[in-house]
Formats: structure tokens, sequence, C-alpha cells
């Protein structure tokens, strides 16, 4: 959630969750009643773009920015992070989907077939409708 507010700056979310880590309270001494801690409550400060604060969870604890850094290049491929950082185009250009060299008009077809997942009415019974679609791999 912040890595997309902050479009791909992952210093600029992780900068971020440090100041929503500090702006946090405290937990609670140990001698008082332990069933809902300060920690469970949501973070003084409003989570960009006005998402709910249940959305982007505290770390706790906060990892350096290096170790962010490291986590954020693992887990996310190099498509979402250039899609984070200059859009849907840029996520398409080092993506699987269409990579075949380039040829005439209908000498290579892609096709997908998948079962949707919402119920329409057919002669009087829901059912779950088939979706095909075929693509010119040519045409980009």
């Amino acid at each position: 959630m912040l890595l997309e507010y902050w479009h791909g700056n992952t210093s600029a979310a992780h900068r971020e969750l440090v100041a929503r880590a500090k702006a946090a309270p405290e937990p609670q001494p140990a001698d008082t009643d332990t069933s809902v801690t300060d920690r469970d409550s949501p973070p003084a400060g409003p989570v960009p773009g006005g998402a709910p604060a249940a959305a982007v969870p505290l770390l706790d604890p906060m990892p350096s920015l290096s170790t962010f850094l490291r986590a954020v290049r693992r887990d996310l491929t190099a498509g979402e992070r250039a899609g984070y950082r200059n859009g849907p185009e840029a996520a398409h250009a080092l993506d699987v989907f269409g990579k075949r060299p380039r040829t005439w008009r209908n000498h290579v077809w892609e096709a997908d077939h998948v079962q949707a997942p919402l119920r329409v009415e057919a002669d009087g019974d829901p059912v779950r409708p088939h979706i095909t679609w075929f693509i010119d791999c040519a045409v980009q």
C-alpha cells in the first residue's frame, strides 16, 4: 500500500513506516490489562491515500532501511517494481505476457479459457460461464 502511494520509492515508504512506528503509543506495562494493548489500536497519524490504518500494519521491531530494501527486492518482481514507479506500461515491458518474436498477422495466436467467478442465469438456472479469448501475437 505505501509502496504504491510513494510510486515505488522504497526509501520514502520506509520513512513513512518509521514515522508511524514512532507515532504509535508504547505498549502497556505488564501489570495492567494485556488483553488489548495500545499496539493493537490504529496509529496516531493518517495512512496515505485515506486507507484504513489496519491496511498498513506496524512492524515490530522496525527493520533497517537496508533490510527493508532487500525484502522489497526479494519479494517483488522487476515488473511489479517498475509498475509502481512508472505505471502499467513499464510493468508490461518486464512481464512475460506477449513475449514472442514479431511475425506477420495470424501467424501465431495465444488462447486462454477460464471459468468466470460469477453466476449468471441461463434458461432459469444459475451457471458459471466460461470465457475464451484469443490474442494475435503479431499485433503488439
